[in-house]
């Protein structure tokens, strides 16, 4: 069935899956006499034209260690998610899935000795409560075939995502944000009985486990224009019991070449980062985009995996949210001028960053990754003084200190710049300005500046002890690291330059 003849209401044709990997599932659940299900997010997704990798089943009956002969039976991966509800995930082989599964990675399976519409009774929002008999789905079946008791196939028609129950909450407290996730993923409305519970009892939210709020927190702020859904958690109450920090932000007023005060400066400025590295025209528009540095590796880059199983753009868009965080803290006005400032904010604001993120339980490499931006978030535009353009040796350092991070700060410092003016940028010529600072960062000996601790060294510290007569010491390494500094500079060449400033620099005692 065609999706927008589903969604205007059209209920005849047939949804059909023969996929192979679906096909061989079947005939095993046959062979052992087994109910199957398909269920949930699979059924909810499948009607609605989206692409999906995940299955879910249900199975019902006494089947103890039909999980386990399922997995010898696909190959698979068993792994226990729940004990006591009998959850399993199957992880199909990737060479199975690429060529066989056609692209399922993954089955949930739950094993319950309920009937299927208990199973349902249970499960969090309407569309999430869509069954379907897995030997009927394979050889197709209608709407009006699906097992639907609370509603949910008109819902996804309303494009409306509604509670099944009015003690869901209570149940499992990790379903306040998974609410805004799936409206944030499926681009649906909240249902008003909905949207009202989840503000009464938002306060539960602080009972969830960490790690699973965390994930879908970062689901939510890995989708397109983030903004509009960190607004919906703020309006829902959530996102001041998730990150209580960002409060402090509210009604801070800042300089007149800002466009918001601190908090709506931090809301915005994910949808911003995801404009930039998503080439948002439509956010944007051509003027602005087309000023913006860009090389095609970064397409690639930036939607990595890197982090507690997210992407590089998921954690700029989280160090975004945060970059700002200690302004409040840090803020001071000029008397004589009254001039704002905020002197600080960064350093202050990298610890913060990181008991934020030390709560919701990041991963090590995930806590440096939002410290470290937040901290250098200003130094691309603090590398040079008025229209002069930073040096080599700048440029240099930059990359030395930041390493990994050096490219992803670039295009906080650029999202950053943007999220400051706001809605539209007045002076297109301070912002070419800008773009072209960053470029010449991010162009001007970059491939030099990556490479330059591949560089050979012309001399050592031996050579330098010996033919300065000094001891072996802190000042060896300083010395060792500026003649390597000028040499990627290109101010060095050979070992009697690099022995020359070494002179220099010891009768200097850096």
């Amino acid at each position: 069935m065609n999706i927008s003849t589903f969604i205007a209401g059209g209920d005849t044709g047939k949804f059909k899956f023969d996929n192979p990997l679906m096909v061989e599932i079947d005939k095993f659940f046959k062979s052992n006499f087994v109910e199957a299900y398909l269920v949930g997010g699979f059924v909810r997704d499948y009607i609605m034209d989206r692409p999906t990798k995940d299955l879910d089943i249900v199975i019902c009956g006494p089947y103890p260690n039909i999980a386990h002969e399922l997995a010898l039976e696909l190959n698979a991966r068993l792994v226990l998610l729940d004990g006591e509800k009998a959850v399993y995930r199957l992880i199909i082989p990737t060479v199975e899935a690429d060529e066989e599964s056609g692209g399922i990675v993954q089955l949930d399976l739950s094993i319950t000795e309920d009937d299927i519409l208990t199973d349902l009774s249970r499960r969090d929002f309407t569309v999430n409560s869509i069954a379907s008999p897995l030997a009927k789905f394979i050889s197709g079946v209608e709407v009006s075939d699906f097992i639907d008791p609370y509603g949910g196939i008109e819902d996804l028609r309303n494009l409306t995502l509604k509670c099944t129950a009015l003690d869901i909450f209570q149940r499992d407290p990790l379903r306040l944000i998974r609410a805004v996730r799936l409206i944030a993923q499926l681009g649906f409305d909240l249902d008003n009985t909905t949207r009202d519970l989840i503000s009464e009892e938002a306060q539960m939210i602080s009972s969830a486990s960490h790690e699973r709020v965390r994930d879908e927190f970062l689901r939510i702020i890995s989708q397109p224009n983030p903004s509009k859904y960190l607004r919906v958690l703020d309006q829902l109450g959530l996102l001041s019991i998730i990150i209580p920090e960002l409060d402090f932000g509210r009604g801070v007023i800042q300089p007149k070449e800002h466009y918001w005060d601190v908090f709506n400066h931090c809301i915005e400025t994910p949808s911003w980062i995801d404009a930039v590295i998503s080439g948002g025209k439509e956010i944007l528009g051509d003027s602005v985009l087309s000023k913006i540095p860009w090389s095609d590796y970064l397409n690639k880059y930036f939607y990595e995996e890197f982090s507690d199983g997210f992407s590089r753009a998921t954690m700029l868009k989280v160090a975004g949210l945060l970059h700002d965080i200690a302004k409040p803290n840090t803020k001071t006005i000029d008397i004589s001028t009254g001039r704002v400032r905020f002197i600080g904010h960064d350093k202050e604001g990298s610890e913060l960053g990181k008991n934020i993120s030390r709560r919701l339980r990041f991963s090590n490499k995930g806590i440096d990754y939002i410290s470290t931006l937040i901290q250098h978030h200003l130094r691309p535009t603090q590398m040079s003084h008025g229209d002069t353009m930073p040096t080599d040796k700048a440029i240099y350092r930059y990359y030395r200190d930041l390493k990994e991070f050096s490219v992803d700060i670039l295009y906080l410092n650029v999202a950053d710049y943007l999220a400051a003016k706001g809605p539209q940028i007045n002076d297109i010529e301070d912002w070419t300005r800008h773009c072209e600072l960053i470029g010449h960062i991010f162009t001007h000996k970059l491939s030099e500046s990556i490479g330059v601790s591949k560089l050979d060294r012309l001399v050592d510290g031996h050579m330098v002890i010996k033919e300065l007569g000094i001891e072996q010491g802190p000042i060896v390494g300083h010395i060792l690291e500026s003649i390597h500094e000028a040499q990627a500079a290109g101010e060095v060449k050979d070992v009697k330059d690099a022995m020359a400033l070494a002179r220099v620099l010891v009768n200097w005692k850096i």
